[in-house]
């Protein structure tokens, strides 16, 4: 199923990505990322408490996401597969950078 909303799109290694921010959650946002096309997996990313990713950037930029998608790809996502959606849980923030 396709992201539903304004999509932005982000190109990483020739592979391009839609991704939204989504308030469905409110107070709490979530990142919804996945393949240009096909039906593959999504990546949810809830945001700490607060929206932001971490305490001292307050915004979601295209690094920001860039660096998501090549988490969620450490740690098993395919985006070209179909299965169930793909978390990266809170833990990932305070976890060790790549």
């Amino acid at each position: 199923m396709a992201l539903r909303g304004k999509a932005r799109s982000i190109t990483i290694d020739d592979r391009t990505y839609k991704w939204i921010v989504s308030d469905a959650n409110y107070p709490s946002l979530e990142i919804w990322i996945q393949a240009e096309h096909g039906d593959g997996q999504k990546l949810h990313v809830p945001l700490p408490h607060g929206g932001r990713p971490t305490p001292e950037e307050g915004a979601i930029t295209p690094r920001l996401i860039e660096w998501l998608i090549r988490r969620a790809f450490s740690r098993g996502w395919r985006p070209n597969e179909r299965g169930p959606d793909f978390r990266l849980d809170r833990d990932y923030w305070y976890g060790e950078t790549d």
